[in-house]
């Protein structure tokens, strides 16, 4: 298991190399989506699907705001549902990540016993000046 350990420092880049490539690629992806985008907006066909998605969006907003006013209380009961889960999660995120940082072991487990494992993500964002 060390020699593995050792095995992945030895070959992992840098941080900076890493966040350079990933840059780089952004960039790239920028510009071709750009391009791929101006393409779209000359395209006859896909104008006129554009129009019939947006008036598809506008008949299902329509219906389902329809159906919204006739459930009432249980739409209401949904909305507050959604909240309670943001709310809920997170908490269970910050209660997680207060454990890792005392050193303590993440445990959670659903139904059945299934044993669920915490996954962090780390990002960068530009720092406003």
């Amino acid at each position: 298991m060390f020699l593995l350990y050792k095995y992945f420092i030895f070959f992992m880049k840098n941080l900076q190399t890493v966040f350079n490539e990933i840059e780089e690629l952004k960039k790239e992806q920028k510009t071709l989506k750009s391009s791929f985008r101006d393409a779209l907006s000359h395209s006859a066909p896909y104008q006129e699907l554009l129009e019939a998605a947006k008036q598809a969006r506008e008949n299902k907003l329509t219906a389902e705001s329809s159906i919204a006013r006739d459930f009432g209380p249980e739409f209401n009961r949904l909305e507050e549902i959604k909240n309670q889960l943001g709310e809920l999660n997170v908490q269970l995120s910050d209660i997680a990540v207060s454990n890792i940082m005392k050193g303590e072991r993440i445990e959670v487990y659903g139904p059945n016993q299934t044993e669920y494992e915490p996954l962090m993500q780390v990002k960068f964002k530009r720092k406003k000046d």
